[in-house]
């Protein structure tokens, strides 16, 4: 009997621990245990993510981009031709005036005092001229009867010739004073604006001294500087399209017309001289301009965007996609052209150049492309 019951007792135990060891073992860790360990030398390959554009060849123009000062054409200062005392002013700074417009005048009294005297001397001139001509006349008459001398006639002919010098310098004198009353009243040489005036009413003037300058406005000057690698690139007559700071919107068309053969010692560029129409006087001096000229026109260039260029040691080199493959292109950059190269290198028209994400890549790397540029508008041409 008690054998009997150790038996049950060992048979229950060991239908516990079975049970146990059953629920241990669930069909998750089944799979788990017939699921093999991964290979710990397999790697996946990286794709790179990048935007590409086309490489180009076609005709381009190189263009230009200069800052540049408005100058008036011509500036000029007025003077008196002749001494006085101002006795009136019809203009200030400021003031636009047309050729022939009346600016100043000066004191006309002791010059119109002075004009009736010349004029009485010429009065007095012509009547002793007359009767100097009336003596000559006679004396010539009886110098063919015999009765005076040739001696005689001679002297008589001689005062009548002082006379007719004595009218001659009378009608100068006249003349002269009266164009000293004209000098009275002094003009504007030119259309303009009055720049500066330096009399009032009341002042002494010589003619040495200055009174009021005129600045010409149409046409304006625009006076900007060209690098010494671009000179060669401009002529006189050639077009030049602007825009000003201070008339935003709207543009401009000037020409060149003057280059000016030495540089400036600071920036070592050189001077050139651009004439604009100004006829309604919207430019003023000192407004500055944006100008654009183009220059030297390249035939069936090679053309890539500037983004796509990488350096290295002094090189330049750029990425191109081939099956999905970057390949690395060694290039020479001959020029700058708006925001795209001319370079030589070993490319065709069409092939796809990187231009994002290339400072990720190395040769061969794997590339995906996210966008791309094709010819990309607004290049310069």
């Amino acid at each position: 009997m008690q054998e009997s019951y150790l038996v049950k007792q060992l048979l229950s135990i060991s239908s516990i621990a079975c049970l146990l060891l059953m629920g241990s073992c669930g069909p998750g860790d089944q799979t788990s245990a017939a699921t093999p360990p991964a290979d710990a030398g397999t790697s996946i390959e990286a794709t790179i993510p990048v935007e590409v554009a086309e490489v180009e060849r076609r005709d381009i123009s190189e263009e230009l981009q200069l800052t540049g000062i408005v100058e008036p054409k011509d500036e000029y200062v007025v003077s008196s031709e002749i001494p006085g005392r101002v006795t009136a002013v019809h203009v200030d700074k400021g003031d636009w005036v047309k050729k022939g417009q009346l600016l100043f005048e000066l004191d006309r009294e002791k010059r119109t005092l002075e004009l009736q005297s010349r004029r009485a001397e010429l009065s007095r001139a012509e009547v002793q001229l007359e009767f100097a001509r009336k003596r000559s006349e006679r004396a010539e008459a009886l110098l063919k009867k015999g009765a005076i001398s040739q001696s005689e006639v001679d002297a008589l002919r001689e005062q009548m010739e002082v006379a007719e010098s004595s009218v001659r310098l009378a009608h100068l004198g006249i003349e002269t004073i009266e164009r000293e009353l004209e000098d009275t009243r002094i003009l504007s040489p030119v259309d303009g604006q009055v720049a500066g005036r330096s009399v009032s009413p009341g002042e002494t003037v010589s003619p040495s001294s200055s009174l009021i300058q005129i600045i010409d406005l149409d046409p304006v000057r625009i006076i900007t500087e060209v690098a010494e690698p671009y000179l060669g690139e401009i002529r006189r007559g050639q077009t030049v399209q602007m825009t000003f700071d201070a008339l935003p919107g709207t543009s401009f068309q000037g020409q060149v017309t003057r280059i000016l053969p030495v540089a400036n010692m600071q920036s070592g560029a050189f001077p050139i001289e651009i004439q604009l129409p100004n006829r309604n006087y919207r430019l003023l001096p000192g407004m500055v301009s944006r100008l654009r000229l183009t220059g030297r026109t390249y035939q069936s260039a090679l053309l890539i965007p500037l983004e796509s260029i990488l350096h290295l040691e002094g090189s330049d080199y750029i990425y191109v996609v081939y099956d999905d493959r970057a390949r690395r292109i060694d290039v020479i950059v001959r020029h700058r052209v708006g925001s795209y190269a001319l370079v030589e290198a070993n490319l065709n028209s069409g092939q796809k150049v990187v231009t994002r994400g290339n400072s990720s890549l190395t040769e061969g790397a794997r590339v995906e492309i996210v966008s791309s540029g094709g010819s990309r508008q607004g290049a310069p041409g």
